[in-house]
């Protein structure tokens, strides 16, 4: 449940990965409740001030104060047991679906060593190991998910030898059944480097 006498969209303004930070948030409703691993996914409509209306997955810690879930590793893991497992959690609208790739770990330890990525901005990533790396998408948006398919393709299909492979995914399912693209798993590549990062040390 969201906290008691918390402003959710004064603290959904102040974060890196709120994607309209030239726009004034006027309201916020809460359209769906997830429990996860002592923690609420909150499904918030966020309302702007030039009529336009976003949804974003905001997972917070049940207990206070306000803190946002994927600090949390107990939390971050039972997302992707919901991977491994093609498990499913929800029931009070709609429901968070796991669905592994061929490329899924078999023997990645119950206890993996959890770390969220800092210096991103419109997505959450998290680490397990050096196995995986999961991005959270935060801005939730119904259909079909681009980078999501293409790695489906390349892994499943094509079996493309040159890219991180697939692990996995979760969808977050609306009442009607209509996917949204929640988390995206993909192999954990020794060295590798942040892109955008790079590009800027050579600018």
């Amino acid at each position: 449940m969201t906290p008691a006498g918390v402003d959710l969209g004064g603290w959904i303004a102040t974060q890196r990965w709120f994607a309209a930070k030239s726009r004034r948030i006027v309201a916020t409703h809460v359209e769906d409740r997830i429990q996860l691993a002592g923690a609420t996914i909150h499904l918030v409509r966020v309302e702007l001030d030039d009529d336009t209306i976003h949804t974003y997955a905001v997972p917070l810690r049940d207990d206070p104060p306000l803190t946002d879930a994927f600090d949390d590793p107990p939390f971050c893991r039972a997302l992707l047991d919901l991977i491994a497992t093609a498990g499913r959690a929800g029931h009070e609208r709609g429901a968070i679906v796991g669905r592994p790739s061929v490329a899924f770990p078999p023997t990645l330890p119950a206890d993996v060593a959890v770390r969220r990525v800092t210096g991103e901005q419109s997505n959450t990533s998290v680490t397990f190991g050096n196995a995986l790396i999961v991005k959270h998408i935060r801005r939730i948006v119904a259909g079909v998910n681009p980078e999501l398919e293409v790695s489906r393709y390349l892994t499943e299909q094509a079996a493309f030898p040159h890219i991180p492979r697939l692990a996995g995914t979760l969808e977050y399912l609306v009442p009607d059944g209509t996917p949204a693209a929640f988390a995206v798993a993909h192999e954990l590549v020794a060295d590798s480097r942040d892109g955008w990062r790079w590009l800027l040390e050579r600018l």
